[in-house]
């Protein structure tokens, strides 16, 4: 019997067509020795949408859908979103609860491509952790990043990490319930920088284990991606459904034209306005003048109220 490796993705119809083009990537490159159950959770994705990715409900991939908008509803209206952030993003938080069956599991983003065998990542031994993780490249390339995650959150910057690729022990997080201790910290702050990811990184420091760069690397300015880069996060505004110019694009576009949605994410690309282009272009000014802005919000409201 071949060893199941479950798979977690958080999608809303804006992503679906991109999940479509992770889940070739895991076909090419992982081991037929697993199967790979793949969790979509979700808040009414269309049935369109399911269909299609249905189709990749065959061989050794089998998709499961599941509802999460009744569990999200209990802690949905307390919990910080921004910009191009959606409730999706806390859908992670929600997985240890809601399978109580699985003691293991990978979270990934569905904005990456995956070059190498997932069951590598997956076989990370994360017993005595709660989290396998990789270091976040953009925390550590300004100065005002770093202040904010060792100032606001309490975590150096050296330890901070992109919660987008994680290797979950779910078990740990269910006996150490880390679910109420999320929703305990929710009511003390509100975290808008990056707001799953810097809960976990609070609730998590000192307790996760550093995996290779090489499973999360992103295709940013000034960066040069190895050859052997197991995993390609399309972070911030390198998204190759946008842009022309990205790293790793071809290989985005070689598994993207194997889908149904390539049609759909061909016209993203040729129709990504100037307008959005400008406001792509100050994005990462705009974060930098945020996070002194919340930096300096967080440290006075821990000042007054003790929240770490």
């Amino acid at each position: 019997m071949k060893k199941q490796i479950p798979i977690f993705f958080a999608v809303d119809n804006n992503y679906a067509p991109n999940l479509s083009v992770v889940i070739e990537s895991i076909k090419e490159n992982s081991s037929k020795e697993y199967e790979y159950d793949i969790y979509v959770l979700n808040e009414n994705i269309s049935i369109d949408y399911m269909n299609k990715l249905n189709k990749y409900n065959k061989d050794n991939v089998k998709l499961t859908f599941v509802d999460v908008s009744i569990k999200l509803s209990e802690i949905s209206e307390k919990l910080p979103t921004r910009d191009y952030y959606s409730n999706a993003i806390f859908y992670r938080l929600l997985i240890p609860e809601l399978f109580k069956d699985i003691d293991k599991a990978l979270y990934l983003d569905a904005d990456i491509i995956i070059l190498g065998d997932v069951s590598e990542l997956y076989n990370h031994n994360v017993d005595d952790y709660y989290l396998g993780v990789v270091k976040d490249d953009v925390a550590s390339s300004c100065s005002e990043f770093r202040t904010y995650t060792k100032e606001a959150l309490g975590v150096d910057s050296s330890k901070y990490f992109n919660s987008g690729i994680l290797v979950m022990n779910l078990k740990k997080f269910r006996d150490d319930l880390m679910l109420d201790k999320f929703i305990n910290l929710l009511k003390k702050v509100k975290f808008f920088i990056a707001p799953d990811q810097d809960y976990l990184n609070v609730l998590c420091l000192d307790k996760v284990l550093y995996v290779s760069e090489l499973w999360n690397m992103a295709p940013l300015h000034g960066v040069i991606l190895p050859d052997d880069v197991k995993l390609v996060h399309f972070k911030l505004t390198a998204k190759p459904w946008h842009y022309n110019d990205i790293q790793k694009s071809d290989e985005f576009w070689k598994y993207a034209k194997r889908t149904e949605f390539f049609s759909q994410l061909h016209s993203a690309l040729i129709n990504y306005s100037d307008e959005r282009k400008e406001k792509d272009s100050h994005i990462e000014e705009n974060l930098i003048k945020f996070a002194i802005e919340e930096t300096k919000r967080i440290k006075d409201l821990n000042n007054n109220h003790q929240i770490f």
